[in-house]
């Protein structure tokens, strides 16, 4: 997850369509022209209330049970702290001096994803038309 905007290199280009024209660029509340427009999954692109996020903070709670051999209720305290640590669960594990590969907890967490997250077609048309519009592309639709 990438929580803030990649800036401008100073003196960067904007993207260019066909040649002639700058494409529009968005700019930061400080002024700074963005290179990116990266979306957050979490809450961003669905509905935050359908679920996705509990499963997905069950997922994890289970994931530091199983692996580092903890009962239920401290492995929710890990995460927890974990979390509020680093604002995200596997820096804030290596913070804590837990060994984690972050491709293993991601699947993980993120295992049954399909019984909460659709494929929405404004969803879609709307990043298509941002892609667009700033001259980006995107690499599928998860």
């Amino acid at each position: 997850t990438i929580s803030h905007p990649a800036r401008a290199r100073p003196g960067a280009s904007p993207v260019r369509r066909g040649g002639a024209t700058p494409a529009p660029r968005a700019t930061s509340v400080d002024g700074h022209p963005y290179d990116v427009m990266v979306f957050d999954l979490d809450g961003v692109l669905y509905a935050a209330n359908n679920g996705y996020m509990e499963h997905v903070r069950q997922n994890a709670r289970r994931f530091i049970r199983d692996r580092y051999g903890v009962s239920d209720e401290e492995a929710g305290e890990i995460r927890a702290r974990a979390f509020e640590l680093a604002n995200q669960t596997v820096r804030g594990l290596r913070m804590l001096g837990y060994e984690v590969d972050q491709a293993d907890f991601m699947d993980y967490c993120r295992s049954g994803e399909e019984l909460y997250l659709r494929e929405d077609a404004e969803v879609i048309e709307a990043v298509r038309a941002l892609s667009e519009r700033y001259g980006a592309s995107g690499g599928g639709n998860r």
